[in-house]
C-alpha cells in the first residue's frame, strides 16, 4: 500500500507545508512506514502524475 500526502502551500491563511511534511514523515517513520519523497506537478491532461507507478 501507498500513501500520498498532498500539501497545497497556497491553502489557508499561510503555507503549512514546512510544518506538515516534517511532521508526516516522522509519524511514518514511528508507524513503519516507509517513507519516499517524490516531488512535482500533477496534471492529469498531459501525462501520469509523479509517484503514480503508471
Amino acid at each position: 500500500m501507498r500513501y500520498l500526502f498532498l500539501l497545497n502551500p497556497t491553502a489557508g491563511k499561510r503555507d503549512c507545508t514546512a510544518e506538515l511534511a516534517p511532521a508526516i514523515r516522522a509519524a511514518a517513520q514511528r508507524a513503519g512506514i516507509p517513507t519516499g519523497k517524490t516531488e512535482g506537478r500533477c496534471d492529469p491532461v498531459r501525462g501520469p502524475c509523479p509517484g503514480a507507478g503508471r
